[in-house]
């Protein structure tokens, strides 16, 4: 048979929180002097955002026995997350030195090590940790991001799933785990597992994004559009949310939708570059002179903001060549000289370069550029074959 203090340790482990507010509420009512109470309460207040109530509940529990170990443990944790990093180490490694057997402090003890770039000596602790709790999901989780950082990816990466499969409702283990394999390129392994997260975890807004995300990259677009439009429901003040919107909208081709969204974006956060520059490239393929106009100023506010984008000098470089006069032209091939500046010479730049150099009738260095995106060892196959018809159509020229 459980003890009342072991139950409400399962329920917490369990993150049955509710239930587990009512038992210590119990065990206090009985005795306000409990310590192993006070402790509890002081985890659950911890967990829900409550530190400073948090943080008074350990110091009554330490008022009345200076020695406790979990209160200690606890309290350095909170010291921690309150930025008292040298404070809390302290206070780990005394613990230690009463007990080395007390999991939650190796754990804490890690997390002092790690923000120190310490990972060696950090992942030491946490298998101090896991050794006393094995399937605690984050200790696991803690332990994945150390053999991350200690160059272990794929070790990192089935630790993470394991601290998944010992706490599904972990918010953060998904949403890590699914955005690995997005950028492993297995979007529709990504989908399948946020549809699992979105499902255990249903509030977390996170997941839910992430699966937006996830949907406009496997080419899922009505999927995408569908769900950030009920996120943005609950959250129609939110600058990012309507970036994600447009996003989606502009990968479904429902221009109108997107500039829409990113007009949006832009309004309630006018320092969001990305929204800034995907409007921009966004309303300048209506042709229109008055859009045309408006993207310049657009790109030409974000070259002073971000001086050394290639991409956005690449694009206004665009927006120049698209334009009949010879002027606009030279202004196009100023702008892509400078993006191959800032961008290392990338490909598609050094193709719009040589596109600017034909159209203002140098050949013999349009040509050149051909060659240079030929033997460029990061050249994609697409822009290798639209350089050759450029240099095949030159030499026509001649």
């Amino acid at each position: 048979m459980t003890t009342p203090y072991e139950e409400i340790e399962n329920l917490l482990a369990d993150a049955e929180l509710e239930a587990a507010n009512a038992a210590i509420t119990e065990l206090l009512d009985k005795n306000a002097d409990d310590i192993d109470a006070l402790v509890f309460r002081a985890r659950l207040l911890g967990s829900t955002g409550h530190p400073d109530e948090a943080m008074s509940s350990l110091n009554k529990a330490l008022n009345l026995d200076a020695t406790h170990i979990m209160a200690r443990t606890f309290k350095a944790a909170l010291l921690y997350d309150s930025e008292n990093y040298e404070k809390a180490e302290a206070l780990l490694t005394d613990v230690l030195k009463s007990d080395d057997t007390i999991h939650a402090a190796w754990f804490n003890l890690a997390r002092c090590q790690a923000r120190k770039e310490d990972f060696e000596t950090a992942n030491t602790s946490l298998d101090k940790a896991l050794s006393g709790d094995a399937k605690n999901a984050h200790y696991l989780f803690a332990k994945s991001n150390v053999m991350e950082q200690l160059g272990h990816g794929e070790e990192a990466f089935e630790i993470l799933k394991a601290s998944v499969e010992a706490n599904p409702t972990l918010e953060r283990g998904w949403y890590v785990l699914c955005f690995w394999l997005l950028e492993m390129e297995q979007a529709e392994e990504a989908i399948h597992n946020l549809k699992q997260a979105v499902e255990l975890v249903p509030d977390s807004v996170g997941l839910q994004e992430l699966l937006g995300r996830a949907s406009v990259e496997s080419g899922n677009t009505d999927d995408a559009i569908k769900l950030f439009g009920k996120l943005l429901d609950k959250n129609s003040e939110n600058a990012g949310m309507w970036f994600n919107y447009g996003a989606a909208c502009l990968a479904g081709e429902q221009f109108g939708d997107a500039e829409v969204a990113f007009r949006r974006a832009v309004e309630l956060d006018p320092e969001d570059l990305e929204a800034i520059h995907e409007l921009a490239n966004l309303i300048q393929l209506s042709g229109d002179p008055q859009a045309i106009t408006e993207a310049e100023g657009l790109l030409t506010q974000l070259i002073k903001k971000a001086p050394e984008s290639w991409e956005v000098q690449n694009d206004l470089g665009r927006l120049y060549l698209g334009q009949d006069t010879p002027e606009s032209k030279e202004k196009g091939l100023r702008c892509f000289e400078k993006a191959a500046e800032l961008g290392g010479n990338d490909p598609l730049v050094l193709f719009n370069l040589a596109l600017a150099s034909a159209e203002l009738e140098d050949l013999s260095r349009a040509r050149e550029l051909c060659g240079q995106i030929m033997k460029h060892p990061d050249t994609p196959d697409e822009i290798k074959e639209r350089a050759e018809d450029l240099r095949v159509s030159l030499s026509e020229a001649q």
